[in-house]
C-alpha cells in the first residue's frame, strides 16, 4: 500500500506539487508560531481542508507530510548549531537573528491565503526577542541577565554545597554577595537562586569539606566582583 502511494505521489501537477510543499512547510512552522504568541489553528484540521479543496487526497498528504518533516530537520540542525555556540561572543546575537527569521516565517504564513487560516492572529512586536531570550535564559545569556548574575548562579552552588559544613560566615558572605547582583526584575532573583536548586542535585556525588569550601566560596566571591 506504501509503495502505491509513493509512486501515485509523483502524478501530481508540478504546480500543485509545489504549492503542497509550500503548505507542509507551513505546517512545520506551527508549533514555533504558538511558541512565539501568535494564534495558530489545527494543523491538522487545516491539512485536511487543503487536501480537501485541493483534491490532492493521499498524494498531497504524503507530498505535505514529506516536505514537513524535511523542513524540520533543517530547522533543527539550525537552532542544535546555534546552541552549541550558545556561550560564544556572538551567540546571543545569531540566536535573536534566527527567532526573526522564524518570526518572518510566521508572518508569511499569515500573509498567505490559505495559511492565514493556519495562522490566524499576529505575534506581539518583541516576540522574536522573547522567545529567543526563554532558550538564553538556561545559559545565563538572555537579555537581563548579566554576567555578574552567572558568577553568581555558579556561587550559589557552592553555597547550597557547603551549607552545611561551613565555614559558616563565608556561607553567608557568599550568599549575599550573589544576591547583590539581582535587581527589582523578579526573574534575576528566581535565576541566581536556581543555583541552590542545582547543588541539590549535586549533593549526593559532590562532598566538599570545610577547607575546600572556604577556598571555593572566597574565589566565587572574586569571581563575582570582576564580572561586575
Amino acid at each position: 500500500m506504501l509503495l502505491a502511494i509513493l509512486i501515485a505521489a509523483t502524478t501530481l501537477p508540478p504546480s500543485d506539487q509545489v504549492a503542497l510543499e509550500r503548505y507542509g512547510a507551513f505546517l512545520d512552522q506551527v508549533e514555533v508560531c504558538r511558541e512565539m504568541g501568535y494564534g495558530v489553528a489545527s494543523g491538522d484540521r487545516w491539512m485536511d481542508d487543503v487536501l480537501r479543496d485541493t483534491g490532492a487526497g493521499d498524494k498531497g498528504r504524503l507530498v505535505m507530510s514529506r516536505a514537513m518533516a524535511e523542513r524540520r530537520r533543517d530547522q533543527d540542525a539550525m537552532l542544535l548549531a546555534l546552541a552549541k555556540r550558545i556561550d560564544a561572543t556572538s551567540g546571543p546575537a545569531d540566536l535573536e537573528a534566527a527567532a526573526q527569521r522564524l518570526a518572518d516565517g510566521c508572518d508569511a504564513v499569515r500573509r498567505d491565503e490559505r495559511g492565514a487560516r493556519l495562522v490566524t492572529s499576529a505575534a506581539p512586536l518583541d516576540a522574536a526577542a522573547i522567545w529567543a531570550d526563554r532558550i538564553l535564559e538556561s545559559a545565563g545569556r538572555a537579555s537581563w541577565q548579566t554576567p555578574a548574575m552567572r558568577e553568581a548562579y555558579s556561587a550559589m552552588i557552592t553555597v547550597g554545597l557547603c551549607g552545611r559544613v561551613g565555614p559558616d560566615d563565608q556561607v553567608e558572605r557568599t550568599r549575599r554577595a550573589a544576591l547583590a547582583t539581582t535587581n527589582d526584575d523578579p526573574r534575576t532573583e528566581a535565576y541566581v537562586e536556581g543555583g541552590l536548586g542545582m547543588a541539590d542535585v549535586m549533593a549526593d556525588h559532590t562532598k566538599p569539606d570545610r577547607a575546600l569550601c572556604a577556598r571555593l566560596l572566597a574565589e566565587d566571591r572574586v569571581r563575582i566582583e570582576h564580572a561586575r
